[in-house]
C-alpha cells in the first residue's frame, strides 16, 4: 500500500488505467501509435485537432503534439518515447508546455496491447498526478481518445474491405 500525501490523498489515487478490447489485431493498433500521420488522426479529445505533431518513434526518441481546442486555445504536450516493444507496449512521459516554454510535471504513460486473436486489449495507464483534477483532465482526454482509435480502426477496416 502507497502511503499517503500529506494531504491524506494516496499516491495511487492520482493515476488511472483505462483499458478497451478493439476490432483489430495487434499489430494495427501499434501502427496506430507508432505512424504519426495515423496517430494524429486520434489522438486529440472530442472537438480538439492536432495542428502539429512530431514523432521520433524509438527509445530516447522525442514527441511533441500541438492541439488545438474548439475555442482556438492552444494546448502543447511533448515527451519522450521510454521504451517500445513492438508490437506489445509503448512507455513515455508526458508534460504540457505553456506559451513560455515551461514544462508541467511530467507523467508516464504506458500502453500495453495483449493479442486477442483478431481483436487486441489495450490497457492505457499514466501517472502519477499533481492532482485529482488533472487526473480527471487526462482520463477524460483519453477516454474521448480511445473512442476515437476505435473509430478509426473501424473505418480502416471499412476501407480494406471496399479497396
Amino acid at each position: 500500500m502507497m502511503p499517503p500525501s500529506p494531504d491524506g490523498e494516496t499516491a495511487a489515487g492520482l493515476q488511472f488505467t483505462l483499458v478497451r478490447y478493439l476490432d483489430a489485431p495487434r499489430e494495427k493498433v501499434f501502427r496506430m501509435w507508432s505512424e504519426p500521420q495515423l496517430f494524429r488522426a486520434w489522438s486529440a479529445p472530442t472537438g480538439f485537432r492536432v495542428s502539429v505533431g512530431t514523432s521520433d518513434f524509438r527509445p530516447g526518441g522525442a514527441w511533441h503534439c500541438h492541439m488545438v481546442a474548439p475555442d482556438g486555445t492552444a494546448h502543447r504536450a511533448g515527451g519522450l518515447y521510454l521504451d517500445i516493444l513492438a508490437p506489445e507496449s509503448i512507455v513515455m512521459s508526458h508534460s504540457w508546455e505553456d506559451a513560455n516554454g515551461q514544462r508541467s510535471p511530467e507523467t508516464c504513460l504506458s500502453v500495453s496491447l495483449d493479442a486477442l486473436g483478431e481483436r487486441t486489449r489495450l490497457s492505457l495507464h499514466q501517472g502519477l498526478f499533481a492532482d485529482e483534477a488533472e487526473r480527471d483532465g487526462h482520463q477524460a482526454g483519453w477516454s474521448e481518445c480511445l473512442d476515437a482509435l476505435a473509430d478509426q480502426l473501424h473505418a480502416l477496416a471499412a476501407q480494406e474491405r471496399s479497396g
